[in-house]
């Protein structure tokens, strides 16, 4: 199935703890390339498809506070509060899917980061 991909009809949703040096929880961003940044997920998925070449849309969730937190933080369920702005996100997202479906990334872009 990984063989009739191409590069940038890939798309990967991944918990993004970093953002939040940035952003807010389910603050929503989309990004091309870029490493794995230690997630294995997406080191499969470099690995499948043979390029770190694809856009990213990537929900930020908060940070524990303590790094050591960080593990059950992110394999956790969101506090209500958290729950609510990630809900509110997908419908941010669902506002530029149409555009992502088009390849019209930077568009969509511009319309998710563009406050």
């Amino acid at each position: 199935m990984v063989n009739f991909l191409k590069q940038s009809s890939v798309k990967s949703k991944h918990p993004r703890v970093s953002l939040i040096l940035l952003s807010k929880p389910a603050e929503i961003k989309i990004k091309s390339g870029g490493g794995h940044g230690g997630h294995n997920g997406l080191n499969d998925i470099f690995k499948k498809i043979g390029t770190k070449d694809f856009f990213r849309v990537r929900i930020g969730i908060g940070h524990p506070g303590k790094e050591n937190d960080v593990t059950g933080w992110v394999l956790g369920k969101p506090n209500q509060e958290d729950k609510n702005l990630i809900e509110k996100s997908y419908e941010r997202l669902e506002s530029v899917f149409d555009l992502l479906c088009n390849k019209e990334f930077s568009e969509a872009q511009l319309k998710l980061h563009t406050k």
